[in-house]
Protein backbone atom coordinates (compact mmCIF):
# COMPACT_ATOMS: atom_id res chain seq x y z
CA UNK A 1 0.00 0.00 0.00
CA UNK A 2 2.85 2.39 0.85
CA UNK A 3 4.46 1.80 -2.58
CA UNK A 4 1.16 2.56 -4.27
CA UNK A 5 0.74 5.86 -2.34
CA UNK A 6 4.35 6.86 -3.10
CA UNK A 7 3.85 6.06 -6.79
CA UNK A 8 0.62 8.13 -6.93
CA UNK A 9 2.31 11.05 -5.14
CA UNK A 10 5.24 10.91 -7.58
CA UNK A 11 2.86 10.72 -10.55
CA UNK A 12 0.86 13.70 -9.25
CA UNK A 13 4.08 15.71 -8.75
CA UNK A 14 5.41 14.91 -12.21
CA UNK A 15 2.17 15.71 -14.02
CA UNK A 16 1.74 18.95 -12.06
CA UNK A 17 5.35 20.03 -12.66
CA UNK A 18 5.46 19.03 -16.33
CA UNK A 19 2.19 20.79 -17.11
CA UNK A 20 3.68 24.07 -15.83
CA UNK A 21 6.91 23.82 -17.84
CA UNK A 22 6.63 25.27 -21.32
CA UNK A 23 7.68 23.01 -24.14
CA UNK A 24 10.98 23.66 -25.85
CA UNK A 25 10.79 24.56 -29.54
CA UNK A 26 10.98 21.84 -32.21
CA UNK A 27 13.33 23.96 -34.33
CA UNK A 28 16.12 26.48 -34.04
CA UNK A 29 14.61 29.58 -35.63
CA UNK A 30 16.76 32.09 -37.49
CA UNK A 31 15.26 35.29 -38.95
CA UNK A 32 17.35 37.71 -41.01
CA UNK A 33 15.94 41.17 -41.80
CA UNK A 34 17.00 42.92 -45.03
CA UNK A 35 16.55 46.37 -46.57
CA UNK A 36 15.70 47.10 -50.22
CA UNK A 37 19.33 46.60 -51.28
CA UNK A 38 19.23 43.12 -49.66
CA UNK A 39 21.72 44.19 -47.00
CA UNK A 40 21.35 42.35 -43.70
CA UNK A 41 20.16 44.93 -41.14
CA UNK A 42 19.18 42.71 -38.19
CA UNK A 43 18.90 39.14 -36.95
CA UNK A 44 16.82 37.16 -34.48
CA UNK A 45 17.72 33.65 -33.35
CA UNK A 46 15.92 31.33 -30.93
CA UNK A 47 17.74 28.08 -30.24
CA UNK A 48 16.40 24.65 -29.33
CA UNK A 49 17.00 25.28 -25.62
CA UNK A 50 14.99 28.51 -25.52
CA UNK A 51 17.93 30.93 -25.75
CA UNK A 52 17.28 34.11 -27.73
CA UNK A 53 19.80 36.31 -29.54
CA UNK A 54 19.20 39.35 -31.71
CA UNK A 55 20.82 42.49 -33.03
CA UNK A 56 19.93 45.39 -35.30
CA UNK A 57 16.52 46.13 -36.76
CA UNK A 58 13.79 43.58 -36.10
CA UNK A 59 11.94 44.69 -39.23
CA UNK A 60 12.83 45.52 -42.80
CA UNK A 61 11.67 45.24 -46.39
CA UNK A 62 12.35 41.48 -46.50
CA UNK A 63 12.90 38.72 -43.98
CA UNK A 64 14.30 35.23 -44.29
CA UNK A 65 13.10 32.57 -41.87
CA UNK A 66 15.16 29.39 -41.52
CA UNK A 67 14.06 26.56 -39.23
CA UNK A 68 16.69 23.96 -38.28
CA UNK A 69 15.24 20.77 -36.73
CA UNK A 70 16.36 20.37 -33.11
CA UNK A 71 16.46 16.61 -33.64
CA UNK A 72 19.23 17.06 -36.19
CA UNK A 73 17.18 14.91 -38.55
CA UNK A 74 16.00 16.49 -41.77
CA UNK A 75 16.93 19.55 -43.75
CA UNK A 76 16.35 23.13 -42.65
CA UNK A 77 13.39 24.92 -44.22
CA UNK A 78 13.82 28.41 -45.64
CA UNK A 79 11.05 30.90 -46.39
CA UNK A 80 11.26 34.49 -47.63
CA UNK A 81 8.74 37.25 -46.91
CA UNK A 82 8.22 40.82 -48.15
CA UNK A 83 6.75 43.62 -46.02
CA UNK A 84 3.75 45.17 -47.76
CA UNK A 85 3.38 48.10 -45.41
CA UNK A 86 0.86 46.27 -43.23
CA UNK A 87 1.91 42.62 -43.03
CA UNK A 88 4.45 40.04 -44.21
CA UNK A 89 3.69 38.16 -47.44
CA UNK A 90 5.49 35.01 -48.58
CA UNK A 91 7.54 35.31 -51.79
CA UNK A 92 8.85 32.48 -53.91
CA UNK A 93 12.60 32.18 -54.16
CA UNK A 94 15.18 34.65 -52.91
CA UNK A 95 14.17 38.28 -53.54
CA UNK A 96 16.52 40.52 -55.48
CA UNK A 97 15.45 43.74 -53.75
CA UNK A 98 12.61 46.20 -53.85
CA UNK A 99 10.94 47.37 -56.99
CA UNK A 100 11.58 51.11 -56.95
CA UNK A 101 10.66 54.13 -58.96
CA UNK A 102 13.33 56.79 -59.31
CA UNK A 103 13.11 60.54 -59.80
CA UNK A 104 16.26 62.61 -60.31
CA UNK A 105 15.61 66.34 -60.55
CA UNK A 106 18.51 68.51 -61.75
CA UNK A 107 18.99 72.17 -60.83
CA UNK A 108 21.09 75.10 -61.84
CA UNK A 109 20.05 76.23 -58.39
CA UNK A 110 17.47 77.54 -57.74
CA UNK A 111 16.04 76.83 -61.21
CA UNK A 112 15.12 73.27 -62.23
CA UNK A 113 16.89 72.21 -65.44
CA UNK A 114 15.55 68.69 -66.03
CA UNK A 115 14.12 65.43 -64.70
CA UNK A 116 15.02 61.78 -65.18
CA UNK A 117 12.24 59.36 -64.13
CA UNK A 118 12.09 55.55 -64.07
CA UNK A 119 8.66 54.12 -63.18
CA UNK A 120 7.90 50.91 -61.30
CA UNK A 121 7.18 49.27 -64.65
CA UNK A 122 10.62 50.27 -65.96
CA UNK A 123 9.38 53.02 -68.29
CA UNK A 124 11.90 55.86 -68.57
CA UNK A 125 11.13 59.48 -69.28
CA UNK A 126 13.54 62.38 -69.45
CA UNK A 127 12.78 66.06 -69.79
CA UNK A 128 15.01 69.10 -70.03
CA UNK A 129 18.76 69.17 -69.37
CA UNK A 130 20.03 66.36 -67.13
CA UNK A 131 22.86 68.42 -65.69
CA UNK A 132 23.33 71.22 -63.21
CA UNK A 133 24.95 72.25 -59.96
CA UNK A 134 22.60 70.18 -57.77
CA UNK A 135 20.35 67.16 -58.05
CA UNK A 136 17.65 65.73 -55.84
CA UNK A 137 17.19 61.93 -55.92
CA UNK A 138 14.02 60.29 -54.60
CA UNK A 139 13.44 56.53 -54.76
CA UNK A 140 10.07 55.12 -53.72
CA UNK A 141 9.14 51.50 -53.09
CA UNK A 142 6.52 50.34 -55.58
CA UNK A 143 4.82 48.09 -53.00
CA UNK A 144 3.70 50.89 -50.65
CA UNK A 145 5.06 54.13 -52.20
CA UNK A 146 7.26 54.59 -49.12
CA UNK A 147 10.38 56.69 -49.58
CA UNK A 148 13.53 54.57 -49.70
CA UNK A 149 16.00 57.35 -50.54
CA UNK A 150 15.61 61.14 -50.40
CA UNK A 151 19.06 62.62 -51.00
CA UNK A 152 20.50 65.88 -52.34
CA UNK A 153 23.82 66.03 -54.23
CA UNK A 154 26.12 68.83 -55.30
CA UNK A 155 28.25 68.61 -58.43
CA UNK A 156 32.00 69.04 -58.03
CA UNK A 157 33.04 70.77 -61.26
CA UNK A 158 36.77 70.11 -60.80
CA UNK A 159 36.45 66.33 -60.28
CA UNK A 160 33.31 65.79 -62.35
CA UNK A 161 31.59 63.83 -59.54
CA UNK A 162 28.45 64.15 -57.43
CA UNK A 163 28.74 64.33 -53.63
CA UNK A 164 25.91 63.75 -51.17
CA UNK A 165 24.95 66.73 -48.99
CA UNK A 166 22.68 66.96 -45.96
CA UNK A 167 19.84 68.81 -47.66
CA UNK A 168 18.83 71.30 -50.34
CA UNK A 169 20.94 74.40 -50.90
CA UNK A 170 20.28 77.36 -48.62
CA UNK A 171 18.15 80.17 -50.04
CA UNK A 172 20.38 82.65 -51.80
CA UNK A 173 22.97 80.02 -52.83
CA UNK A 174 24.65 81.46 -55.96
CA UNK A 175 24.26 79.50 -59.16
CA UNK A 176 27.51 78.14 -60.56
CA UNK A 177 26.18 76.78 -63.86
Amino acid sequence: MRKKALFLAALLFVTTFVSRVSALPRDDLYIGYYNCEMELIGEYYKDCWGGIYGWGSQSGDFKQEVAYPCSGIGDPSTNWFEWSGGSWHAVSGTPTGCALDLTETYYCYPSETGTHYVSCTGAVSDSGLLAGSHKHVVRRRCSDNGVDVDQWYVYNWSSGTWSAVSGPPSPGTPSVC
